[in-house]
């Protein structure tokens, strides 16, 4: 018998929650998952939930079951499963890393401090298990995350979450159009242009100093966020010179507009850590989420971009809150940010992979904030009506949602096809393929940290791996992409002095032609 078709797929594991929550999980989550569940369906999407450590859910789907709630490869193998099954257009991950875990995977530098970027990029990917970023440069997934407060057993915030999803509506662009843009002022001119591509003007960016929180257009439902981040930290931080004040904080969030998004640079600004460390503040990504945020795209561990200009962190940012304001749906921003991000590399450098790992969609990944543009005469009729009548009529014209659910199918076929065509063309580092710097390319790379005043952690040389696109290339040009020289890194550490947080500066250098082009990173 056929699988009945499933739009929207909530994975989450039972006796996690069960462990958890107690007997509340019964009483007061799962009514709350059945009744966004009926609410999806009042919106055309049928939605299903499936419980990854269920061996009777799990063999429906001829998928192996979790029996460790606490394995990534486990719950990677268990969710591949689930969607070769079902294939749904979205795939929300419920619960937080103490439910389903981020995948582990191993950042290229781990010298600045992160061994690991926590991620749900491999869950968004066809490729197999593992622990290598460069192995997840194909994806093709809708996927989000509504996490649940790490550590906390009451079930209030998590029906809380349940219910924004519940209850959302889109809203029109107009609503989405003013901002809240935030920036440390050393990241001022980096900012400005993030905000200028984004939103078409750099009018509302706070920069910090001299501004200063509490913000009264807090409640603005478009959130840019280019600030310090550091970890178990419920604060954002700016920064002048050796000055680093308060920017943003989840103790000063009254006044969030439900609905907001929030694409946020800072490091650690989707950490989702548990409040016992932060003397019980849960962090700002919780918080946005508690207040109704529709969607929060940020980092699980350091990030990193230019001082001025953009890249890394500037761009997948930007990119994402981009597709939400033309109408994606938040998984479907986060997915096509990815995609433009990857697009963009001709080689993925060790700062490209960390930030497409790091970068995650905390909400329903369903959602569509803002209203897709409907045209004069568009129309969604069934095909018997069509057949019946001969014609359209004015009740079938379109509406948002039902154009959206109509050109849901294609969509997806679409990006499916992008993910695999723009990842096979992208060179990336091998992690495997890495030595320790030498010669004149390590004397230069300790040059420049240096003149920053950056104490040496470490300088290294990656091999690059050709695009897989030309692994069926003939002659010269299969002779040229599989000689791609090699790509030097220097990693430092910058003056705390009165920052509380690590400071990072990484030097990228490679050789193009005669010349050796350099690029300064600095941790966000």
């Amino acid at each position: 018998m056929a699988t009945p078709t499933v739009d929207k797929v909530i994975v989450t594991n039972g006796l996690a929650m069960q462990a958890k929550y107690g007997v509340k999980y019964a009483s007061k989550i799962k009514p709350a998952i059945d009744a966004l569940i009926a609410a999806d369906k009042t919106r055309g999407m049928i939605t299903r939930l499936v419980l990854l450590d269920s061996a009777t859910d799990m063999h429906k789907l001829s998928s192996p079951p979790v029996t460790n709630s606490a394995s990534p490869k486990q719950n990677k193998q268990a969710i591949d499963g689930v969607y070769d099954a079902l294939a749904p257009a979205y795939l929300c991950i419920l619960g937080s890393v103490d439910i389903v875990p981020h995948q582990e995977l191993v950042n290229p530098i781990a010298s600045d401090g992160d061994p690991l970027a926590p991620s749900d990029l491999p869950y968004a990917c066809g490729a197999s298990y593992s622990k290598q970023i460069d192995h997840f440069l194909q994806p093709t997934r809708v996927v989000g995350r509504l996490p649940d407060i790490t550590g906390e057993p009451g079930p209030g915030y998590l029906v809380g979450l349940l219910k924004t999803a519940a209850v959302a509506q889109s809203l029109p662009v107009s609503a989405f159009a003013q901002y809240l843009g935030i920036s440390a002022k050393v990241w001022k001119a980096s900012t400005k242009q993030s905000l200028q591509n984004t939103f078409g003007n750099t009018t509302d960016e706070k920069i910090v100093p001299p501004d200063a929180p509490p913000w009264p257009k807090i409640g603005r439902r478009s959130h840019f966020i280019n600030c310090h981040g550091a970890s178990a930290d419920p604060q954002f931080y700016g920064q002048q010179g050796n000055s680093f004040p308060v920017a943003h904080a989840a103790a000063q969030l009254a006044g969030l507009s439900a609905s907001t998004v929030a694409s946020v640079e800072c490091c650690y600004g989707a950490e989702l850590y548990d409040p016992a460390l932060a003397d019980g503040q849960a962090g700002i990504c919780n918080t946005y989420l508690a207040a109704g945020a529709h969607g929060y795209f940020g980092s699980s561990t350091i990030a990193y971009g230019p001082a001025s200009g953009n890249g890394q962190a500037d761009l997948i940012c930007q990119f994402f809150l981009k597709h939400v304001l033309t109408g994606a749906s938040t998984g479907e921003a986060t997915l096509r940010a990815r995609l433009d991000f990857i697009q963009l590399l001709s080689v993925a450098e060790p700062t490209d992979l960390k930030t497409l790992a790091q970068f995650n969609l905390m909400g329903d990944p369903s959602l569509h904030p803002v209203q897709t543009a409907v045209h004069a005469g568009d129309a969604v009729v069934s095909a018997g009506s069509a057949a019946s009548t001969g014609t359209t009529k004015a009740s079938a014209h379109a509406d948002s949602a039902s154009l959206r659910a109509a050109s849901r199918p294609q969509r997806r076929a679409h990006l499916a096809a992008l993910g695999h065509l723009i990842g096979s063309a992208v060179a990336s580092v091998d992690s495997e393929n890495r030595r320790a710097s030498t010669g004149n390319i390590k004397s230069l790379l300790e040059s420049e940290l240096r003149k920053q005043g950056a104490a040496k952690l470490e300088v290294c040389s990656f091999g690059v791996k050709p695009p897989t696109a030309f692994a069926r290339g003939r002659g010269k040009a299969k002779a040229a992409a599989t000689s791609m020289g090699r790509v030097e890194v220097a990693v430092g550490e910058l003056p705390q002095r009165n920052a509380p947080f690590r400071r990072l500066l990484v030097v990228v250098a490679r050789q193009v032609g005669n010349a050796t082009i350099i690029r300064h990173l600095y941790s966000r």
